[in-house]
């Protein structure tokens, strides 16, 4: 907070829809140990309770800070 000077996470400048890689995103979610799968739990809600598809048309977009130098 007092190195940056904000509060929280910055803002994202860019959204990208993951829909078309849903199938994939989710393969690789399911694919982590169960000791990794009891954190992600925490921040992707019931992502092993649907279908990828299903679970990507309500969370279909990651959303990104550009930082440049």
């Amino acid at each position: 907070n007092e190195l940056y000077g904000i509060d929280g996470m910055p803002e994202a400048d860019v959204q990208i829809n993951i829909t078309d890689q849903a199938e994939i995103k989710m393969t690789y979610l399911r694919a982590y140990p169960e000791n990794v799968r009891k954190n992600l739990r925490k921040f992707l809600i019931y992502y092993e309770e649907f279908e990828a598809e299903t679970y990507f048309s309500v969370w279909d977009r990651e959303f990104f800070r550009i930082i440049e130098k």
